[in-house]
């Protein structure tokens, strides 16, 4: 990704869950976000239906990585190695905000409700 793209993202977005967003629109191609799942779990709405594929992890890891730091988090409590158990559940409340928004926008993307955003998305990602 254009390191002046990514610096703008970052300065321009006050929330993280639209700054994940927004990377993931920059990182993914519409068909793959509404061919594959954030985690590669089922429906809990629907658990007849078969799971589908999760998205590639390294880039949907990285751009959790990134929000999270771009927070103001160490990338070391991944691991759980944080001394601040306060701290901890910040960064845990984050990422499980970050995961339901990201979860949210790829379901909306299945369900047709971007279809002017998705037109306009494969325009825009042509020019870079």
């Amino acid at each position: 990704m254009n390191r002046e793209i990514l610096k703008r993202l970052t300065i321009h977005n006050t929330s993280p869950t639209i700054l994940a967003r927004d990377l993931f629109r920059m990182l993914f191609d519409p068909d793959e976000l509404i061919m594959h799942s954030l985690l590669g779990r089922g429906d809990p709405h629907n658990m007849s239906k078969e799971p589908l594929p999760p998205l590639n992890p390294v880039k949907r890891d990285a751009v959790f990585e990134y929000v999270c730091v771009i927070w103001g988090f160490e990338t070391e409590m991944c691991g759980r190695t944080s001394s601040n158990i306060n701290s901890y559940r910040e960064f845990k409340a984050l990422k499980s905000a970050l995961t339901r928004s990201l979860a949210n926008f790829m379901f909306d993307l299945r369900r047709g409700r971007h279809k002017v955003m998705i037109d306009n998305w494969r325009v825009f990602n042509k020019k870079f």
